[in-house]
């Protein structure tokens, strides 16, 4: 591989790391209903009906593995 070749790659993977932390943020964050946290002063029921009602969104955001 040229030099060339090789700084295209290195350029290449050096943005992965941005895009991973803007992917990251956005699905984590955004569509998992993180940002902002569920309030401090929430008791269970109330963090309960908060996280049925942003089920769908959560499991959209959040997928895990049964």
């Amino acid at each position: 591989m040229n030099e060339k070749a090789n700084l295209r790659w290195q350029s290449i993977c050096a943005w992965f790391g941005p895009a991973f932390l803007l992917t990251f943020v956005f699905f984590w964050g955004w569509v998992g209903h993180n940002l902002p946290p569920a309030g401090p002063g929430m008791n269970a029921t109330q963090i309960a009906a908060y996280y049925a009602r942003n089920s769908v969104a959560i499991r959209i955001g959040l997928p895990c593995r049964q």
